[in-house]
């Protein structure tokens, strides 16, 4: 597979801007807002909120991207959280939330998230193998409670001991073959 360039991340802003400025066309209503008297020119016409909207939505992603390339977990979750109620459709801020939540290790909201990621945008590959990623953690979780509460001589805690290792060895696989890490979450 070939390498992808790394796209800058103000390009993340103006596609978001974009698609708000495109979901304000198509949604109703009357063009000229009316005052209570109803005389044309009210407070704000639709352009000046959507105009309004797309600058919230853009900061507000300017925040998450900051959060998240600080690595300020709690505030990246805080903020994509923010944005999706803003932009429920964008595939990246789902999968940024899904990455945001598995620094965390909350890996069950991580798992919610890259399925809605893979859901808007299912052709990105990033999600599946985030996804995946999770999916393993999760069950490394749930092998590690079972191993806590079984007695010593259960002949399942074996098992579960020679699972747990498997587990640990796949996730410790890179390109360089150690140390496990996420998909790229550069925009492609």
């Amino acid at each position: 597979m070939m390498p992808r360039a790394p796209v800058p991340a103000w390009s993340a802003g103006l596609v978001l801007c974009c698609a708000l400025a495109l979901s304000a066309c198509s949604t109703g209503g009357s063009l000229v807002d009316t005052d209570p008297a109803g005389a044309p020119g009210g407070d704000a016409r639709p352009e000046d909120r959507s105009e309004d909207r797309s600058a919230a939505a853009f900061a507000l992603s300017l925040h998450a991207d900051r959060a998240y390339r600080e690595q300020r977990w709690e505030d990246a979750v805080r903020h994509y959280r923010q944005l999706i109620g803003q932009v429920p459709m964008d595939a990246y801020s789902w999968f940024r939330l899904g990455n945001s939540y598995s620094r965390r290790g909350e890996y069950e909201h991580a798992t919610d998230a890259y399925e809605i990621s893979i859901q808007r945008d299912a052709q990105d590959p990033r999600p599946w193998f985030n996804l995946a990623s999770a999916y393993l953690q999760r069950a490394r979780q749930a092998m590690t409670q079972s191993w806590q509460h079984m007695s010593p001589g259960e002949p399942e805690r074996l098992l579960i001991e020679r699972r747990l290792s498997v587990l640990g060895d796949l996730m410790s696989v890179t390109d360089e073959g150690t140390g496990a890490a996420p998909a790229s979450d550069t925009r492609r």
